[in-house]
């Protein structure tokens, strides 16, 4: 068996679906501003440009985990240093204050006028649902990715954790930075670069469907990005899915697919073991139909 050792790791997130499959229909079918029509969406439409130059507004994105939730708003200059503070909790009497950082911000992305940037991160959440105290049990509240990662390299190998340009894009954003978004289109790499640039792909898909009966991966948007395996023939690649089992349906031309069922650090102890170890080491029994019952998951 070949020793791989440098190993490039992408983790997808979850979009979760009652007991439902969402057929990708051509256009105008998913486009609401034909198929919508109502009165609020109309009222958006109208209301658009005002919203788009109200820089003032607040940005709500998750945390590093689902402990944390980030909050981000311009406010403008008047000359005094900003002092960007979140009063957050659920009894209003008894609200916790959290203070950030801030920035000045390029005029050129505020049409001249003076802003800063303010950043607050709320932490301290509590998880709710299913989901998310299965996530915590099993897991102990940590990226699945980043674990993996860490098991990986105390065997010896070089992990990258994947990051989209995407990604990178929306952290300069936040940082307030002035954003090319050229590089969406040109940051990509070649597909020689690509390939020569590790060994070993691994896609690992963590999705805690709660009480959804069906739960999907999230594919980022990312023109010629490292999420959705394309390489399958450029390079080896394992695709393995922790928390759901039916993953080889979105992902059917994954050649190597593993389920894990969690992504408790036990689980991924043995799982690094038996990559190691190589096929032969796999011999439990698929409890469900893993290839979902389509002719494609075979091929």
């Amino acid at each position: 068996m070949r020793r791989y050792r440098t190993v490039l790791a992408c983790s997808l997130s979850a979009l979760a679906l009652a007991g439902a499959c969402i057929p990708a229909l051509a256009t105008p079918y998913n486009d609401s501003s034909v198929t919508g029509g109502s009165e609020a969406w109309n009222q958006w439409v109208q209301e658009w440009e005002t919203v788009a130059t109200d820089y003032t507004k607040v940005s709500l994105t998750p945390g590093e985990d689902e402990t944390q939730l980030n909050f981000a708003w311009y406010s403008q200059n008047n000359g005094s240093a900003a002092t960007p503070v979140v009063h957050f909790g659920t009894d209003p009497s008894s609200l916790t204050a959290f203070t950030g950082t801030a920035a000045a911000v390029d005029t050129s992305l505020t049409d001249g006028v003076a802003y800063d940037y303010n950043h607050v991160t709320v932490t301290g959440l509590e998880a709710k649902g299913l989901g998310g105290a299965m996530k915590k049990l099993m897991g102990g509240g940590k990226n699945a990715a980043e674990s993996l990662k860490e098991k990986l390299e105390a065997k010896g190998f070089e992990v990258t954790l994947y990051e989209s340009p995407m990604d990178k894009i929306q952290k300069r954003i936040a940082a307030g930075e002035k954003v090319d978004f050229n590089i969406y289109f040109a940051g990509k790499d070649t597909i020689a670069d690509f390939v020569g640039a590790q060994d070993l792909i691994i896609t690992l898909v963590d999705v805690a469907g709660g009480f959804q009966a069906v739960a999907r991966p999230g594919f980022g948007m990312t023109k010629g990005g490292g999420e959705i395996p394309w390489y399958v023939f450029e390079l080896p690649v394992i695709v393995i899915g922790c928390q759901q089992p039916t993953i080889l349906a979105d992902i059917p031309q994954a050649r190597t697919y593993i389920n894990t069922y969690d992504s408790a650090p036990a689980t991924l102890d043995v799982l690094v073991d038996e990559l190691m170890a190589g096929p032969e080491a796999f011999k439990g029994k698929d409890p469900i139909d893993s290839f979902c019952g389509m002719w494609d998951t075979h091929l």
